[in-house]
């Protein structure tokens, strides 16, 4: 595989790890003959995994010194204050779509296989576990409200 984030940035996990471990032992490919992930490819997988890594160098791994400095804190009214560089990283993880990634087609969710969902994240954890866990709070509410929650509160708070 060709990984476009490994040709300007120093990869934060060996992106020829990844490809062994999704292609090689887990055989992520044959997924794609099965009716559910028929549409995508290695080249579908490929690019969430570029696009992982690309916003978890760009956006994740530049404040993860500074997040360790200045904690979030609860201010006296009652609101938090965090980093805001993390609110960005996490804004471009949304505003990639990669948060919907795992999700069904009918609550619009692009239908990846949990397994390369979790190859994407990687990234952003390697680069910053801190703000990464507010996207594994996010993902789990989402899964908790996916599979239990009413339709008014899937179309809220899950798509």
């Amino acid at each position: 595989m060709k990984h476009t984030y490994a040709d300007s940035h120093p990869p934060l996990l060996s992106p020829r790890d990844v490809d062994f471990l999704l292609y090689e032992w887990l055989d992520v490919g044959a997924l794609c003959d099965r009716p559910r992930y028929g549409e995508h490819s290695i080249e579908s997988f490929d690019s969430v995994l570029d696009l992982a890594a690309e916003i978890a160098v760009k956006r994740f791994a530049p404040h993860f010194k500074t997040g360790d400095a200045q904690e979030p804190s609860v201010n006296p009214d009652g609101t938090v204050t965090t980093l805001s560089e993390a609110k960005e990283a996490l804004s471009a993880v949304g505003a990639a779509g990669l948060l919907a990634g795992e999700f069904d087609h009918d609550i619009d969710g692009y239908q990846l296989p949990y397994v390369v969902s979790r190859a994407a994240f990687a990234w952003l954890q390697a680069a910053n576990i801190g703000s990464a866990a507010y996207l594994g709070l996010t993902l789990g509410n989402a899964h908790l409200l996916a599979a239990f929650g009413d339709k008014e509160q899937i179309d809220t708070w899950v798509r």
